[in-house]
């Protein structure tokens, strides 16, 4: 039988300065990130404004990814061609106790790979390093951390990525609306399936069961793919209305940058300003 949709709209009032968001794993904390590098935790249910603990990077740029080890004890900021570890603890401040120079030219997103202290790093090659995966071992210091690397340039660079710990894989979106699939055991490519997206994929997610997984593509479409064989599901189209973002000088479009999901029902954000829920049965 198809699967069916039922969709519902949010407006939501834009924040002043973009931010990137992600929940802890456990506890009822978020960490918030906004353009100015500035990184702080609140909890849901408190005014925006109340800060509950600020984390302070060596680095006044924008956070491009952030990432939560499964625990939630230690996250990943990502800055430039950076990534910073910090323990995640509610003092006044915090800062990190480890810094990776990633040797690209900036990463656009990371996952962390459960229950290890291994992450990986989605990142745009720079002249001295052409690989856009890389994953790293943060017990080991920072000079030996890079355990493994690879380059996927062919079908796009990786914008997003999410981790299946039942499969003991992570599932990679990238810049030309095609998905990767790679064995964290053996850092292996699995499986890739070419422009399954008209536009890139900058969101995706795994459901809580790890049945299926959902990604987002720029042109605004929501797709739903089996988990163990990839195969596709459903879609939903027009989710939400894609934007022109100016980047470096250039215009791309913009549809769906974030997916979660929980009891079956899929949330999605879009640079539209709309939060969706979709319930997927």
């Amino acid at each position: 039988t198809c699967p069916l949709f039922h969709h519902r709209s949010d407006r939501i009032k834009p924040s002043k300065k973009p931010c990137y968001v992600i929940p802890h794993p456990s506890e009822d904390y978020m960490l918030v990130t906004d353009y100015d590098g500035n990184i702080y935790a609140r909890k849901f249910d408190i005014d925006e404004n109340q800060r509950i603990s600020i984390f302070h990077s060596k680095l006044k740029s924008k956070c491009t990814a952030l990432g939560f080890q499964t625990a939630g004890t230690m996250f990943a900021a990502a800055q430039l061609n950076y990534v910073s570890l910090f323990s995640f603890c509610l003092d006044n401040c915090s800062r990190p106790y480890v810094t990776y120079n990633t040797h690209g030219s900036s990463v656009q997103a990371l996952e962390f790979v459960q229950g290890t202290g291994i992450f990986a790093t989605c990142q745009k090659p720079s002249i001295e390093f052409d690989a856009n995966i890389v994953f790293w071992d943060s017990i080991l210091s920072p000079g030996s951390a890079m355990i493994s690397s690879m380059n996927v340039k062919k079908i796009g660079n990786p914008t997003s990525i999410v981790f299946s710990p039942k499969y003991n894989e992570v599932v990679v979106g990238t810049s030309k609306g095609s998905l990767v699939t790679i064995d964290t055991r053996k850092y292996e490519i699995l499986k890739i399936l070419k422009n399954v997206h008209e536009k890139g994929i900058h969101a995706l997610a795994v459901d809580p069961n790890e049945s299926y997984c959902v990604t987002g593509g720029n042109e605004g479409t929501v797709k739903v793919w089996d988990m163990r064989s990839l195969n596709h599901i459903a879609q939903m189209k027009n989710v939400h209305t894609p934007r022109m973002v100016k980047k470096k000088q250039k215009w791309k479009s913009l549809a769906v940058t974030g997916i979660e999901i929980r009891n079956d029902i899929i949330y999605t954000s879009g640079l539209d300003g709309h939060i969706n829920r979709i319930e997927f049965s």
